[in-house]
């Protein structure tokens, strides 16, 4: 899957180093597939690491 078919560049200010991207729609219910996609096409991993106590 190609990152370009699903996320757009919207703005770009590099004087404030300043980069919006555009998206397909989501919802509460859709936002995890959709943010996923976005990392795998950076070829991004996010790790969750859990703090000493909790929160």
């Amino acid at each position: 899957m190609a990152i370009s078919s699903h996320y757009w560049c919207r703005r770009l200010d590099t004087a404030v180093r300043l980069l919006e991207l555009g998206g397909p729609e989501f919802d509460y219910d859709s936002f995890t597939e959709v943010a996923d996609m976005l990392l795998q096409g950076l070829g991004i991993t996010v790790r969750l690491a859990c703090m000493a106590g909790g929160l």
